[in-house]
């Protein structure tokens, strides 16, 4: 469980692993990224009162070390058969999330991983919506890299030596899908189990738009080494469609500067649908200027 500035939501996210009704072992890794709403006293409430607060590894870091890394640290600090992933700002709803999950893949020796549905909270419009409409079913590593399938929250993966070897490539969670998707077959249940929140200050969201889709791109010419078979222009694709949202979002914004900086990687990615792209923006913006005029 990674965390940074959660302190509003890091409750639940404890709470829905500590009520995992188990009959194996449980470690709960916590690993605070220098946040500076401290939560050292949340944690340690959980550790000294909760019934199983035995479960809780808690450690802070001293000082930030980005989500990349604070991730790649919770990771090789997992030494158990299996590892799941809840990040602070989201929780999970199903006490036999755990059970099921690795009864599944106890059973299924060629599956490497198994995730579930979850709810889609947007916090700032309070509305929720299923994560996925797909049916239970083998995903492939393409669908993956088309359209997000599931939520981090929901998964359940295999450890071994191979994977904490290579985890310093790692530095996400699709590409670690991708890695993982070499190893063995991906199982989707529509089961909903967890919920994945949506908030101003998650790292989607908070993040700056040009920035967040410059680090999809270096993580996706990092997919592209540890999965050479993935066709270029499915990454292509996902590059493009990072700048276009945040070209989009300057544009609403009134942030030209911004604005020409993502065409520009626009245009470097793909000329042609960068050239649509531009022509419809130009004509959104004329019809706003038309209709201001007619106002």
């Amino acid at each position: 469980m990674i965390t940074y500035n959660h302190h509003l939501f890091i409750k639940e996210a404890i709470e829905g692993v500590l009520s995992q009704q188990v009959d194996f072992g449980v470690e709960l890794i916590i690993l605070d990224d220098a946040s500076p709403f401290n939560i050292n006293s949340i944690i340690l409430d959980y550790i000294k009162n909760h019934p199983n607060g035995s479960w809780i590894r808690y450690e802070r870091n001293v000082e930030n070390l980005g989500m990349s890394e604070n991730f790649i640290k919770g990771l090789k600090k997992c030494e158990g058969m299996y590892i799941a992933i809840c990040e602070g700002d989201d929780y999970w709803t199903d006490p036999l999330k755990l059970q099921r999950q690795v009864a599944f893949l106890d059973s299924n020796q060629d599956y490497v991983m198994i995730a579930d549905n979850s709810i889609w909270y947007e916090v700032s419009r309070n509305t929720e919506r299923k994560f996925s409409d797909g049916p239970t079913r083998d995903v492939s590593v393409f669908e993956i890299l088309r359209e997000r399938q599931f939520s981090t929250a929901s998964v359940l993966f295999r450890n071994s030596d191979y994977l904490y070897k290579n985890l310093d490539k790692i530095l996400g969670d699709v590409i670690l899908w991708v890695f993982l998707s070499k190893l063995g077959v991906i199982r989707f249940d529509n089961y909903l189990s967890s919920v994945y929140r949506r908030h101003p200050s998650g790292m989607v969201l908070g993040s700056d738009k040009l920035e967040w889709a410059k680090t999809m791109e270096k993580w996706n010419s990092l997919i592209i080494d540890i999965a050479p078979n993935i066709p270029y222009s499915i990454l292509r694709e996902r590059n493009f469609s990072g700048y276009k949202g945040a070209s989009d979002f300057y544009l609403r914004s009134g942030n030209f500067f911004l604005y020409i900086k993502c065409l520009g990687n626009l245009f470097r990615i793909d000329k042609p649908n960068s050239l649509k792209l531009l022509l419809h923006h130009i004509k959104k913006i004329l019809d706003h200027l038309v209709y201001r005029n007619i106002k």
